[in-house]
C-alpha cells in the first residue's frame, strides 16, 4: 500500500515546528549574540559575546552527525546568525551535505557584500522579524534603531539575492490592529510571505503580560485570513499562533525523534517550548566534547523520548509543551 506524502506530518500535526515527511528538523542556535535587545526574545539574546560557542570545525562535525542521525531540514537562528563570521561557509556546508537550510535573521547585518555571498547559497527562505509598518511599532518592542537597519537589510536581499522572503511580525497591544497596513507594507518591500504569530510573555518579559495583544487567538486568525485573500498572488498571508487559548492539537510530539533543538554551546533540548517550562529537559552534556549520539543516548534526553513514547503508546495526544502551559492555568485558577 502506498503511503499517502502527508500522512506521517499529520501525526505531528501538534507541533508547533514543521515537520518533513521525510528526516527530521534542526532548529540550530548558532549564536546568542545579537545587536537587538528584542523584549520576547525566547534565548533573552543579547551584544554581549557568549562563552563556549561551538567552532566552525564543531559545527561541520555535527552537521556530518546531523546526517547519520537521518535529519535532512536545518533552521540557522540565533541571536544573530550574522554576527558569526563564518555563517555563510556554515550555509555551503550544509548545502553540500544535501540539507535543506533556512536562516532566520533581523536583517540589519545583511551588507551588500554579505548579501551577495548569501545568494551563492541555496535556501529554502530567508525568515526576517520586523514587527511593524513604522519606526514607532518596530522599535517599541525591538529597541532603537532597529526598523531602518533591517530595512536596509531587506533591500539588499532582494537587491542581490533570489531567495524566498518571509516577514515574521509577532502581534501585541500596538500592532493587533495595524495587520491590513502592515501586509500592505510589506508586499511595497518585495516580501514574498509575511508569517503573524502572538508575543509570548517569555525570555526578557517572562511573565509581563502588559503589552500581550488583547485580541484572542481566534479573532486574530479569522481577522488575518479573512484579509489574506485580498492579497492572493500578490503575497502569502500565513499564521502561527501559539497563544494559550490555542487547544493542545491531536497529533503526537516528534521531539528527539524528528526534532531537535541545539544552542549556541552545542547543549541538545527536544524542543525550544519544552525546555522554556522545564530547563532541566536540556542536556549537560554538550557537542563540544560528545558525539551527538552520546547525548541523545543520556538523560535527560533518554528519559525525555521515553516519556513522550509512552505518551504515544497510551495514546495521549496534543503538544506537551501546551499541555503543560494548559496544567498550570488550571492549577492557578
Amino acid at each position: 500500500m502506498q503511503v499517502s506524502q502527508n500522512a506521517l506530518p499529520e501525526k505531528y500535526s501538534s507541533c508547533l515546528f514543521r515537520i518533513p515527511y521525510m528526516g527530521g528538523r534542526v532548529l540550530w542556535e548558532l549564536t546568542n549574540s545579537c545587536n537587538y535587545l528584542c523584549s520576547y526574545c525566547i534565548f533573552s539574546s543579547g551584544p554581549k559575546k557568549p562563552v563556549g560557542e561551538l567552532s566552525t570545525q564543531d559545527v561541520y562535525r555535527v552537521l556530518g552527525e546531523l546526517k547519520q542521525e537521518q535529519f535532512t531540514h536545518i533552521k540557522f537562528t540565533g541571536g544573530e546568525p550574522f554576527l558569526r563570521k563564518d555563517l555563510v561557509n556554515i550555509l555551503a556546508k550544509a548545502n553540500s551535505l544535501g540539507f535543506s537550510s533556512d536562516l532566520s535573521t533581523n536583517a540589519s547585518a545583511i551588507t551588500k557584500t554579505n548579501a551577495q555571498a548569501l545568494g551563492e547559497v541555496p535556501l529554502s527562505l530567508v525568515h526576517v522579524s520586523l514587527d511593524g509598518h513604522s519606526k514607532e511599532l518596530q522599535e517599541k518592542i525591538r529597541g532603537k534603531n532597529t526598523f531602518e537597519r533591517t530595512l536596509q537589510g531587506i533591500e539588499n536581499l532582494k537587491k542581490f539575492t533570489s531567495h524566498y522572503l518571509r516577514i515574521g511580525t509577532v502581534l501585541y497591544a500596538g500592532n493587533e490592529c495595524e495587520i491590513d497596513k502592515m501586509i500592505t507594507f510589506y508586499e511595497s518591500l518585495g516580501a514574498d510571505e509575511v508569517i503573524f504569530s502572538r508575543m509570548e510573555a517569555i525570555g526578557r518579559m517572562k511573565g509581563d503580560i502588559s503589552l500581550n495583544a488583547q485580541k484572542t487567538d481566534d479573532q486574530l486568525e479569522r481577522e488575518i485570513l479573512k484579509l489574506g485573500k485580498n492579497y492572493d498572488g500578490r503575497i502569502k498571508v500565513s499564521t502561527s499562533l501559539t497563544g494559550k487559548n490555542v487547544d493542545c492539537g491531536k497529533g503526537f510530539c516528534p521531539a528527539l525523534e524528528k526534532f531537535l533543538f541545539i544552542d549556541h554551546v552545542g547543549r541538545v533540548s527536544p524542543c525550544t517550548w519544552l525546555v522554556e517550562n522545564d530547563p532541566k529537559k536540556k542536556s549537560t552534556l554538550t557537542l563540544e566534547e560528545h558525539s551527538l549520539s552520546e547525548i541523545l543516548a543520556s538523560d535527560p534526553l533518554r528519559s525525555e523520548r521515553a516519556r513522550i513514547e509512552g505518551d504515544e503508546k497510551r495514546g495521549i495526544l496534543g503538544c506537551p509543551a501546551k499541555r503543560e502551559i494548559v496544567r498550570v492555568e488550571n492549577e492557578n485558577k
